[in-house]
């Protein structure tokens, strides 16, 4: 919810379309996974502190789309050398597995 309040935030004041397609990406993730963890219906690990299905994290699946999302927007939107465009790609990928192998590893 905050996330969502503060690109919808985002949006207003700077009025640029890139923060919208993040609020409606959000959006969409937020829902896909909603429905996906009642298909599934995963239990979470032994011992978390919530009830209900836990898989698709929503923290894993929002970071991929960011990941995706900032990787397009440096690909085709910013002006640098490529190897600071690969870099930051690398950077993108290893950030949001990272959150994927965490949420996997702590329930």
């Amino acid at each position: 919810v905050l996330v969502a309040f503060g690109l919808g935030v985002a949006f207003l004041v700077t009025q640029q379309l890139p923060w919208a397609f993040s609020l409606l990406g959000a959006l969409v993730i937020d829902g896909l996974c909603s429905v996906l963890k009642k298909v599934i219906n995963e239990p979470r690990p032994p011992g978390s502190y919530r009830e209900g299905p836990g898989m698709p994290s929503e923290h894993a699946a929002f970071s991929v789309f960011l990941a995706v999302h900032w990787s397009l927007w440096v690909s085709f939107q910013l002006k640098c050398s490529k190897a600071l465009k690969i870099l930051a790609l690398l950077l993108f990928v290893s950030w949001s597995s990272l959150v994927a192998i965490s949420r996997h590893h702590l329930g």
